[in-house]
């Protein structure tokens, strides 16, 4: 008899993706028209930029964001999620990345971080942000913007933070109520329902008598 080789990382793999369905993702860097920026971000100046978004009600995994930012190569930065309560962010943090920068060409790069799929409430409001509170930074720096913003549920947030500990503990400067986003992007993944994984353990278990059978 033929042998069958399964190889069931891919398998198992691929199956959750199928379960999963297709990633959605909020992006409002298409929106950016290239003229539009936030600054001076920098410790000394605005040491904190954030973007509030709020989960889509069928998303409960969150894979990765990414922001337009134009940086130089000196100023160093540490991107971070949290949950946000309306007026700041509350943690402990959900992610943080480690310190980074942009290659400092003089232009906007997008800057992306993969977050390793953390899990967020669908409806629940969280901020996507960059500190440059624990690294320095000129304040030379600046991020795309969008104004007006076609994404309701959420926008530009920053605070004037001068140790880590008060990103969460004092409020936020919110400005998205006159309709301003951040150019970046958020993306989500749900995760496979319980009654799919239970699908694939029939498989494996009716594989595994087939081969006894041989």
């Amino acid at each position: 008899m033929t042998k069958i080789s399964v190889n069931w990382v891919a398998l198992i793999t691929s199956f959750a993706a199928f379960s999963a369905g297709a990633q959605s993702s909020i992006n409002t860097i298409t929106d950016r028209n290239g003229c539009q920026n936030a600054g001076y971000f920098g410790l000394g100046w605005t040491s904190t930029f954030g973007q509030v978004i709020t989960v889509p009600d069928s998303e409960d995994i969150l894979s990765g964001f990414s922001f337009a930012i134009n940086l130089p190569a000196t100023d160093y930065f540490q991107a971070g999620v949290y949950a946000w309560n309306g007026t700041g962010a509350t943690g402990p943090a959900l992610y943080t990345s480690p310190a980074t920068a942009t290659s400092g060409s003089g232009t906007f790069e997008t800057m992306a971080f993969d977050t390793g799929g953390i899990s967020v409430t669908p409806g629940g409001s969280y901020v996507l942000m960059a500190t440059t509170v624990d690294e320095g930074g000129s304040g030379e720096g600046t991020w795309g913007l969008v104004v007006p913003s076609d994404y309701p549920a959420g926008g530009f947030v920053y605070a004037g933070n001068t140790t880590p500990d008060e990103l969460t503990s004092e409020p936020w400067y919110t400005v998205y109520e006159s309709g301003s986003s951040l150019a970046f992007t958020a993306d989500f993944a749900p995760v496979p329902e319980p009654s799919s994984w239970g699908l694939l353990g029939l498989g494996v278990i009716a594989w595994t008598g087939w081969r006894r059978r041989e």
